[in-house]
């Protein structure tokens, strides 16, 4: 990520900090460009990303509706929250992890560091007595449940389980 990307990223998030519940009637902005952290474009035949064929690469356009970006943004989906949030690990990349989830499930996940291959997503289901969703992501071994909740504005990862 070049340094401006990154001052703007974290200036995104500290004023979405400051904002708060901060909320607006805005549709949500098309998708970012894909942030993918190898510069070949030939696609990779390693592992399924995310669910996709194994001759799919991964990128937010993989990833319905993308990956939202900027300040108060929000998934608009929990499938969306979930899978922005593990490609975010996968980057490397705090920042934009905090704008999928709590800052506790982010200090979690970071704890370890993601290595290849890249993570299975099995998709999410309705989570009984709430109106929230488990999204489930397969990686190395480890099946992550994402606890995503409605939230102002959209969908946030609050709890993660191994």
């Amino acid at each position: 990520m070049s340094p401006r990307r990154l001052v703007l990223a974290a200036s995104a998030l500290l004023l979405a900090g400051a904002c708060g519940a901060c909320s607006s009637d805005d549709p949500p902005p098309a998708a970012a460009p894909a942030l993918v952290s190898s510069s070949s474009t030939t696609p990779s035949t390693t592992s399924a990303p995310l669910g996709l064929p194994p001759s799919t690469t991964l990128s937010t356009a993989a990833i319905p509706g993308g990956c939202p970006s900027g300040v108060g943004v929000a998934a608009q989906s929990a499938q969306q929250a979930a899978r922005c949030l593990f490609q975010a690990w996968e980057e490397g990349n705090r920042t934009t992890a905090a704008a999928f989830a709590s800052l506790d499930v982010v200090d979690v996940l970071f704890r370890e560091r993601w290595s290849p291959p890249t993570g299975t997503f099995s998709g999410c289901a309705a989570q009984a007595g709430t109106d929230g969703q488990i999204c489930t992501v397969e990686h190395r071994g480890t099946r992550y449940l994402f606890d995503v909740r409605r939230s102002e504005g959209g969908w946030r990862v609050t709890q993660l389980r191994r």
